[in-house]
């Protein structure tokens, strides 16, 4: 039984041994690469990056301005990915001026909360809810 047991043994250290050489080592390195022949389709100049902060001028952790949403020129998604990017650096932007001094756009009053249920009744088994401006630094109650 002893015998049987080292001859399982030592397959299944062989058997994992083989599937494990036989894999191919380099594939999680290469998938994080971005391939160096890439199209450029859709890129921004430095002279329009800069505009998009408030400053005039890309710098780290700098105030970035909002994305115009209103006039926003949908005519190709080269113009959609342009405005998302602006407005992904805005949110993550750090907070200054009118945005308060804490934490990022998204953590300040100009986004808004839903508030928990209040006036539950019969006739209202939801309750009522409504938008209430962020307080940077209040942690979200989930009822």
């Amino acid at each position: 039984m002893k015998i049987l047991n080292t001859k399982i043994a030592v397959g299944l250290f062989i058997t994992s041994g083989l599937i494990l050489l036989g894999c191919k080592k380099d594939a999680d390195i290469e998938a994080s690469y971005l391939p160096l022949d890439v199209q450029k389709t859709c890129t921004i100049s430095k002279a329009d990056f800069d505009t998009w902060f408030a400053s005039g001028k890309a710098t780290e952790n700098g105030l970035v301005s909002p994305a115009n949403s209103v006039t926003f020129p949908h005519q190709n998604n080269c113009d959609f990915y342009k405005w998302s990017q602006q407005m992904f650096l805005w949110i993550t932007s750090p907070a200054s001026g009118s945005y308060g001094n804490t934490g990022t756009i998204m953590e300040s009053p100009v986004f808004y909360n839903v508030s928990p249920p209040y006036d539950v009744s019969k006739q209202n088994p939801h309750g009522v809810r409504k938008l209430v401006p962020h307080i940077p630094g209040e942690l979200l109650r989930v009822t």
